[in-house]
């Protein structure tokens, strides 16, 4: 049966407003099964590692389902949506990208909590996802009483399955989960973990000084875990000299920046794990190729990149 509030904002809309109110709710999930062809999460998660979210709505929303047994709520404006971070990697619903809340109350002869996000951004170059889905399925039909607009947190508890899930359709990439933790608010949800200089080439006298800055959220319990470079702990090192803070006109983050380091030529690989109060944490990294400081040298491969840039466009080197 349609909740009287479902009805009242259905019949008038100027007094939602009135009823609505933003509720988030964060997540962790243990992947189960994975198909990445394109290698994208090699090295930042696997079977059995920790993925998480959360998904923001605004209650008060009317449903745009006819079923009495199933409610379809519909949201495309900021806050609402929903972000999965996958190894440091945002999955996230659009700016202005549609995002489905369902309820089934016995429909189809099953009780369900579903939210669909179709309209995504990613933060990897070559990752597209057409779909972010997280699901609640009860089959003993006992969890939801009615199809109205959750305003409380579920309990995994009366759930048989508990899943979230990503993918997309033309690159085959496929991620599944089992959700193991849910919270109202954002605190399981672990934010992007941004290390500056950003991956790429450097020369071998640039003074590196690595910043470390937690990107998204009001994370300002976060703290410096561990550091890694080249795969050797310099933590008490790093954090001996280092400074932290917030960066000007971004009260809602945190830096970090390490006293300066020279590195010799070759690969280098600098890891970061960042800890939060609420008990998750997460890790960042940056991987530099740096350059000897032979101009001779330089030049010759500056001017191999610029005549095969050139060669791509029809150019002549």
């Amino acid at each position: 049966m349609k909740s009287f509030c479902s009805l009242l904002v259905l019949f008038f809309p100027l007094c939602a407003p009135l009823f609505a109110k933003q509720i988030t709710v964060s997540f962790e999930a243990k992947v189960d099964s994975l198909n990445d062809p394109k290698g994208i999460f090699t090295g930042r998660v696997g079977l059995g590692g920790v993925i998480t979210g959360k998904f923001t709505y605004t209650t008060g929303a009317a449903d745009e389902n006819d079923w009495t047994q199933v409610g379809d709520y519909y949201f495309s404006s900021v806050p609402n949506g929903m972000s999965v971070n996958a190894g440091n990697i945002l999955v996230s619903t659009k700016p202005a990208g549609d995002m489905l809340i369902e309820i089934s109350d016995n429909g189809n002869d099953i009780d369900y909590f579903a939210v669909n996000s179709n309209e995504n951004f990613t933060t990897h170059p070559s990752l597209e996802v057409s779909t972010i889905a997280f699901n609640l399925i009860d089959h003993s039909l006992k969890a939801i009483s009615s199809d109205a607009l959750p305003t409380a947190l579920p309990s995994l508890s009366d759930y048989d399955e508990s899943t979230v899930f990503f993918y997309d359709d033309s690159s085959q990439n496929v991620l599944n989960a089992r959700i193991t933790r849910i919270a109202l608010g954002d605190s399981l949800f672990r934010p992007l973990i941004n290390l500056l200089p950003a991956s790429g080439e450097m020369m071998d006298t640039q003074l590196v000084e690595p910043v470390v800055k937690v990107d998204v959220g009001s994370f300002k319990d976060a703290r410096i875990e561990a550091v890694r470079l080249d795969g050797k702990d310099v933590t008490a090192s790093f954090l001996e000299t280092s400074r932290s803070g917030l960066l000007a006109g971004d009260q809602t983050g945190k830096t970090w920046q390490f006293s300066g380091i020279y590195l010799k030529e070759g690969p280098h690989k600098l890891e970061v794990k960042v800890g939060f109060a609420s008990g998750v944490s997460s890790w960042g990294s940056a991987d530099w190729q740096v350059l000897h400081s032979d101009l001779k040298k330089v030049d010759s491969r500056f001017a191999t990149r610029v005549n095969k840039d050139a060669g791509k466009v029809g150019g002549k080197p």
